[in-house]
């Protein structure tokens, strides 16, 4: 497929929005963030995707492709604090749909070098969750993130 390919190739991932929502005992709060550029290396389908919501929070995901779709796969430790609870390990996966997209013109995250964006990224509703692990005085208690929707577009040069 062209587009896996294109986005297998590409060096600039574009995340336009980033919607999820944070499931925690007792709370529950919406997380949002736009116009995100990633780097990352050609021939590799890992990300480091930095939620701004949650200073410190950088989620560490290493993709495969299964037909037109990307999941990326996350499940690493952590020593984040929110809202006074710290976070110690996340597990999950961010399932987005890949599509060949009309070349638009663009740039790389640092600017300066062209890029074309050849990929559009899609979310696919319900199939990505994220569980965070939150230690407590007796054990632990997990917080999830779900109705996560990833929107953006891959550039290669």
């Amino acid at each position: 497929m062209a587009a896996n390919d294109d986005l297998l190739s590409s060096d600039t991932i574009l995340i336009a929005s980033f919607k999820a929502t944070l499931h925690a005992p007792g709370t529950e709060a919406p997380l949002s963030q736009s116009g995100l550029c990633l780097t990352k290396k050609p021939g590799s389908l890992h990300l480091d995707l930095p939620i701004a919501a949650v200073p410190g929070l950088v989620l560490h995901a290493d993709g495969a492709f299964e037909g037109a779709q990307v999941v990326f796969k996350i499940d690493h430790d952590l020593d984040v604090s929110y809202e006074g609870h710290k976070i110690s390990h996340v597990k999950g996966s961010i399932r987005m749909g890949v599509a060949a997209q009309a070349p638009k013109p663009g740039t790389a995250c640092q600017g300066g070098a062209a890029r074309r964006f050849t990929v559009a990224l899609t979310p696919v509703p319900g199939a990505s969750k994220l569980e965070l692990k939150v230690p407590i005085f007796i054990g632990s208690v997990t917080a999830t993130v779900a109705d996560i929707a990833v929107t953006g577009s891959a550039g290669i040069v």
